[in-house]
């Protein structure tokens, strides 16, 4: 039994914050549950200190939570990926043979087996940049000659000797290792051919099926034929399938033709699918077709999964076309929403007067929070004046304590008198409970 719940130990020492915190978790026995529950009914002790613990954990709880774009998402997207509905989901991390690792272990055995042996080229991966040499020893080094020499060098030799054995037969054995895998690696380049020839078949089922496996390989040979289907296939699903194909695999080689479909073609799902990939591979080069896909899309979930990639990329140069949607009220307020937590993400100062603007002017008030928590993450003294607005002015608890919060991550004094108004004014707890975490941080 863990030693916080025997109730023999109650008078031999027992944490009493321990044991509170034990008992608000219901993790306690009945036995130290029985003694708990008496301990607060008749300790006034035990009272405040478990009345601090409740007020503790509410503060908490209270505290905003890292902006997370995932309930804002393309629902079929989270769906399948949580369902491992896409192909490849928990392959994707697994490569199969990542080529740095063979080549290193390639040239190791070179340098190791020269005296012995005969070079044995192997091709790793895609192409002639990718072949390397192993030396396969063909024979065990030779006895030495001990005619001539006294019994100290005899035994010196004989040592040396079975230090070379030894180094033979493990180099011998790593290069057999070696030779496998190279067999596998002709085997994988030959599953992977036969996938792209089927990327031409006449049944679309087999396309995108073919499709889905390419992006197992995630060799940057697969990037451009899938690439090509994307833009050509006349199946929605093979293209759909297609630019998640890109997307799983992360190689830059597929901006070009992820940002031509997320611009250019007519079905919405592909378009959601295009952002969504370009927001997986985190790559600046996708930031133009993102960014005119936020502005010009007359899709509402193309323009929020753009604002989502724009912040997954993480760069200022997303800041403008960012800032625009978020400041058009005329945008869905999930548009609006995605806007201010990838700015918040971006962490850029170009973004203040834009996020200011929407804390103080957009009609909903999901947008001002989560435009108050982003000013809360770029830590911008320009910030203060409008998070002290909110904070006084704000109809929305919600606002006023995301506001609150702000203001002590960035701790700057002219937060103080604000503050200080506020705390003599706020009558929800909660929101007057984050005032006076925000002024303990700046005193701090």
């Amino acid at each position: 039994m863990n030693e916080y719940m025997d109730a023999n130990e109650h008078d031999a020492g027992m944490d009493m914050e321990e044991l509170l915190s034990l008992y608000l978790d219901e993790e306690l026995d009945e036995e130290t549950l029985a003694y708990v529950r008496e301990r607060l009914e008749t300790d006034p002790e035990w009272q405040e200190a478990f009345e601090e613990l409740q007020n503790t954990v509410q503060a908490i709880g209270g505290l905003p939570l890292e902006a997370t774009p995932e309930r804002e998402l393309w629902p079929e997207i989270v769906a399948k990926r949580r369902a491992g509905g896409f192909a490849g989901e928990e392959s994707r991390k697994r490569r199969w043979w990542p080529h740095t690792t063979p080549q290193l272990i390639a040239a190791g055995l070179a340098a190791l087996l020269v005296p012995f042996g005969l070079a044995l080229t192997l091709r790793l991966r895609d192409g002639p940049e990718h072949r390397v040499t192993v030396n396969l020893p063909l024979r065990a080094p030779p006895a030495p000659s001990t005619r001539g020499l006294d019994a100290s060098e005899i035994r010196r030799l004989q040592r040396e000797y079975a230090r070379a054995m030894r180094e033979y037969e493990r180099s011998y054995r790593d290069a057999a290792r070696m030779r496998e895998r190279s067999r596998g690696v002709q085997l994988q380049r030959g599953a992977m051919d036969a996938m792209i020839a089927l990327l031409h078949d006449e049944n679309v089922q087999v396309r995108e099926q073919a499709v889905r496996a390419l992006a197992e390989f995630e060799s940057p040979q697969a990037v451009a034929p899938i690439g090509e289907v994307l833009l050509d296939d006349p199946a929605v699903q093979v293209k759909t399938a297609a630019a998640w194909a890109l997307g799983e695999m992360e190689h830059p080689g597929a901006i070009s033709s992820l940002g031509a479909a997320l611009l250019r073609d007519p079905n919405v799902d592909v378009r959601r699918m295009a952002a969504w990939a370009l927001g997986e591979i985190e790559n600046p080069a996708g930031i133009n077709a993102l960014g005119r896909a936020l502005v010009n899309d007359r899709d509402h979930q193309v323009q929020s999964m753009a604002a989502w990639a724009l912040g997954e990329i993480e760069n200022p140069g997303a800041v403008r076309a960012l800032g625009i949607a978020l400041n058009d009220n005329s945008n869905a307020p999930n548009i609006r929403r995605m806007a201010a937590w990838a700015l918040g993400e971006i962490e850029s100062p170009q973004a203040v007067v834009a996020l200011g603007a929407a804390l103080m002017n957009d009609p909903d008030r999901e947008v001002q929070s989560t435009a108050a928590w982003a000013l809360g993450e770029i830590e911008s003294p320009q910030a203060v004046n409008a998070l002290g607005r909110a904070l006084l002015e704000a109809s929305s608890p919600d606002v006023r304590q995301q506001a609150a919060w702000a203001l002590g991550e960035i701790e700057s004094p002219a937060a103080l008198d604000a503050l200080a108004t506020a705390v003599e004014k706020e009558r929800n707890a909660e929101v007057r409970r984050m005032i006076l975490w925000a002024i303990a941080e700046i005193g701090n």
